[in-house]
C-alpha cells in the first residue's frame, strides 16, 4: 500500500474509532451512571470517574489545537488534569460530543489536504486514540463496579468487525462519488 493510501486509511480508522466506536461506548457507560456515581472518589488519591472523562475531553481538545498548529494555546499540567466539576453525565456527554465533532472536522480537513499532514500529526493522533482507549477501559470498569451492568459491546455491534465494515463501506462510497464526479465533468461527446 502506498504511503498516501496508508495515511488516509490510518486517519479514517482513527476517526471511526474515536467518533463512532469509542464515542458510543462512552455514551453507554455514562447513561448508566448517576451524577453522584460519576464524582465518587473510589479510594484515597484516586481520580473520579467524571474527572477521567474530562481528562479525555481535554486531551481531544488539545489534539485539535495541535493539529491546527495552535500549540501556543496549550497550558501545561495536562497529565494531572482530572477536574471534579460535578456536572451531570448528560452534560459530560455533550462536552465529549462537542470536542469529538471539532476533532472529526479537523482530521477530515487533513484528509482532504494530505500535503499539510506532518509526521507529528500522525504521532499525536495515534497517541490520542491509544490514550482514549486506556481511559475508556477505566470508565467501563468503574461503571461495571458501580452499577453491575455488563456491556455486551461485541454482541451489540460495537466491535472491530463492524468498525472495519463501516470503514470499507465509507471508502467504497467515496470511490463511487469520485467516479461519479469525474464522469460529470467529461465532455458530453465522450459519454
Amino acid at each position: 500500500m502506498e504511503n498516501a493510501k496508508f495515511g488516509s486509511l490510518f486517519l479514517e480508522i482513527s476517526v471511526q474509532r474515536m467518533c463512532e466506536l469509542y464515542r458510543n461506548k462512552f455514551s453507554a457507560a455514562l447513561e448508566q451512571l448517576t451524577t453522584e456515581q460519576l464524582w465518587i472518589q473510589p479510594y484515597d488519591g484516586a481520580n473520579t470517574t467524571g474527572g477521567i472523562v474530562l481528562h479525555v475531553i481535554e486531551h481531544i481538545h488539545r489534539n485539535v489545537l495541535r493539529l491546527n498548529e495552535r500549540e501556543s494555546l496549550l497550558p501545561s499540567g495536562f497529565s494531572n488534569y482530572f477536574p471534579d466539576t460535578h456536572e451531570t453525565p448528560q452534560i459530560i456527554m455533550l462536552r465529549l460530543d462537542t470536542e469529538l465533532a471539532l476533532w472529526r472536522e479537523t482530521v477530515m480537513r487533513l484528509m482532504e489536504n494530505p500535503g499539510i499532514i506532518q509526521d507529528d500529526h500522525m504521532h499525536d493522533i495515534y497517541h490520542l486514540v491509544e490514550h482514549t482507549s486506556y481511559h475508556l477501559g477505566q470508565l467501563l470498569d468503574r461503571t461495571r463496579a458501580a452499577t453491575g451492568v455488563e456491556f455486551d459491546f461485541a454482541q451489540n455491534g460495537l466491535n472491530e468487525r463492524n468498525l472495519r465494515s463501516q470503514i470499507e463501506h465509507n471508502r467504497r462510497r467515496q470511490e463511487f462519488i469520485a467516479r461519479k464526479s469525474a464522469m460529470a465533468i467529461l465532455p458530453t461527446e465522450v459519454l
